[in-house]
């Protein structure tokens, strides 16, 4: 679904594999740390076009209702302590423009994903 979505919109293959290793990510994290490693629990996701009309592109909102993180904790382990697992964050920062966490009303998080067709300037 989300390749498709990003072919619509107009991203390049390579881009549109990242953001699909983006979006992956990011649902692992609420399955494995917000909902606990528990099925069946809601996960919202929403996907605009980027209303900007200069840069193009999409937002992605990524909703759960689980345990919310601390959002000063969240970050990137660095590259050069390597072994499995831990490296979610930092793929999403990577393939991303924009990444913003929140605690949304009602509980759980909200993760906001940017990415853009051109960039100013470009």
């Amino acid at each position: 679904m989300v390749e498709q979505i990003c072919r619509e919109v107009g991203f390049a293959e390579e881009e549109i594999s990242k953001l699909v290793l983006a979006v992956d990510e990011a649902l692992t994290n609420v399955i494995r740390h917000g909902y606990e490693g528990q099925g069946g629990k809601p996960i919202e996701l929403v996907f605009e076009p980027e209303p900007e009309a200069s840069r193009g592109g999409l937002e992605i909102r990524i909703r759960d209702y689980g345990r919310q993180a601390d959002l000063e904790a969240i970050c990137g382990r660095s590259l050069d302590d390597v072994r499995p697992g831990g490296l979610g964050v930092h793929l999403i920062e990577s393939a991303m423009d924009e990444v913003e966490y929140s605690h949304p009303p009602g509980g759980g998080m909200q993760l906001r994903l940017r990415k853009y067709l051109r960039v100013d300037g470009a």
